[in-house]
């Protein structure tokens, strides 16, 4: 039989670092110690609780409880949470523990995560505005331009994500002092990824304009489309005149509650992990100056692939 013999040096430490530590941590430190006192390993899992066996006929029940909402089943609760399953489990004659119940439903690909909202309205007239995109990309002469087209503001204050951290450090992020933004707005030709950008203060009508004219100049030919959200900065009245007098350019609207479909989107969800994820810039000036060292360095090939365009 294997014994683990400890100094009462050791022993003092060990017992020191149960009390601070948690969850598995503590648990082998205990492990460690009782085997120190002549207990065998059967007899600690004995103590600790032998894990019941996770079978198919358990995985399915978890399963379909997972499918339902408690609140239908009487319970006062709208999500399952790990104590109210091993409840529930309990009731309907399955005596299993909560680490039974944890390794059942990660067998079944579960996991504690956080949803996303999801916007159930519809637009009536999407489909009407999907075409219209889908045909300008399909018609596009040679000498065309598809872009598409989306700002995204860059606050000081970080923008939080998992990260590599030591089991009982809690991981702190500074905040700033105060918080200011900077709003990027990014041009992406569907068609050859020819990438264009610009950094402003606000996202506002007379900005949106001012990028325009900065995807006007670069493209002297051909006619140009911009797929776009419904943004007020993109319907406003300044936006209206200033396309009366460049009839080149045409805003394709994609459907409401739809800016989800907007490839560029995707861009800018890598570019707020790869610059302010987790991180935070001491001065508006080097947030700046960081957004658009990451703008720079986007090159067709890079867009395409991010947004999944390089299909």
């Amino acid at each position: 039989m294997i014994r683990v013999r400890l100094t009462e040096e050791q022993r003092q430490e060990l017992r020191t670092r149960a009390r601070q530590e948690v969850g598995r941590v503590s648990e082998r430190i205990h492990f460690v110690l009782l085997s120190d006192r002549g207990k065998s390993p059967p007899e600690i899992a004995d103590l600790f609780g032998r894990p019941a066996r996770v079978n198919d006929a358990l995985k399915a029940k978890l399963d379909h409880c997972l499918k339902t909402s408690p609140d239908t089943l009487g319970y006062l609760a709208t999500i399952w949470t790990v104590v109210l399953l091993v409840t529930h489990l309990a009731s309907q004659g399955w005596h299993v523990s909560g680490s039974t119940v944890r390794r059942a439903l990660h067998a079944l690909d579960y996991r504690w995560r956080r949803p996303k909202l999801a916007v159930m309205r519809r637009d009536p007239e999407g489909h009407i505005k999907m075409g219209a995109i889908a045909r300008a990309i399909w018609n596009a002469q040679p000498d065309d331009h598809v872009f598409s087209v989306d700002e995204s503001e860059f606050k000081l204050l970080p923008v939080l994500r998992a990260m590599w951290g030591k089991i009982g450090q809690v991981l702190h992020i500074p905040t700033p002092v105060y918080n200011a933004s900077v709003w990027a707005f990014g041009a992406l030709d569907v068609l050859s990824g020819q990438w264009l950008s610009g950094l402003y203060d606000r996202q506002t009508a007379a900005n949106f304009v001012a990028f325009l004219e900065q995807v006007w100049a670069a493209c002297p030919t051909g006619h140009i489309w911009v797929i776009l959200d419904h943004a007020p900065a993109h319907t406003a009245r300044l936006v209206t005149a200033w396309l009366e007098a460049h009839p080149r350019m045409t805003l394709l609207f994609l459907p409401k509650y739809a800016s989800h479909l907007n490839p560029i989107e995707r861009l800018w969800g890598v570019m707020k992990d790869k610059v302010v994820a987790n991180h935070c810039y001491p001065t508006l000036a080097a947030l700046r100056q960081a957004v658009q060292r990451y703008l720079d360095n986007i090159t067709p090939a890079i867009a395409l692939q991010t947004t999944g365009l390089n299909v």
